[in-house]
């Protein structure tokens, strides 16, 4: 479903090439080789069993938001073009722990991802209804004050 949603939606004139609608699938997958990769360190027998009985949810999870029409930016859009120099030192932060860390690191860095397009959509519809001007009662005043450019 989701491959077959991105290819009726991408063939559009038009279409937006910056975001995706739903979990694009290599990060579905990546998702899913984190536990497993993360599963074979050396843990305490609770912690692979915590990983053993995660998995199923995780996977149905992933599974629903890769079939959800909730808007993903590119992996790519965090990386290219310019960025903070905040930005920049965070990678390279990343880069040191992932260096040490590596399985512990990737599973962070692939949930963040998978939960960044739940998270944004929820605080633009929280802002939406917040930030909405009432216009059922139809008392709204025009704005009068003066525009500087």
């Amino acid at each position: 479903m989701r491959l077959a949603r991105f290819n009726v939606e991408h063939a559009k004139a038009g279409a937006d090439y910056k975001m995706f609608r739903g979990l694009p699938s290599p990060g579905a997958a990546a998702i899913m080789v984190s536990l497993i990769l993360l599963h074979d360190q050396p843990h305490g027998e609770h912690v692979k069993g915590a990983i053993v009985y995660a998995m199923p949810g995780v996977a149905l999870g992933a599974a629903f938001l890769m079939v959800s029409r909730i808007p993903y930016k590119r992996f790519h859009a965090y990386l290219v073009g310019r960025q903070p120099f905040g930005r920049f030192v965070l990678l390279m932060g990343l880069l040191v722990v992932f260096w040490s860390f590596k399985a512990w690191t990737f599973m962070l860095v692939v949930f963040l991802y998978g939960l960044s397009g739940p998270v944004t959509w929820v605080v633009k519809q929280a802002r939406g209804k917040r930030t909405a001007p009432p216009t059922a009662t139809g008392t709204e005043q025009p704005d009068t004050r003066r525009r500087h450019a």
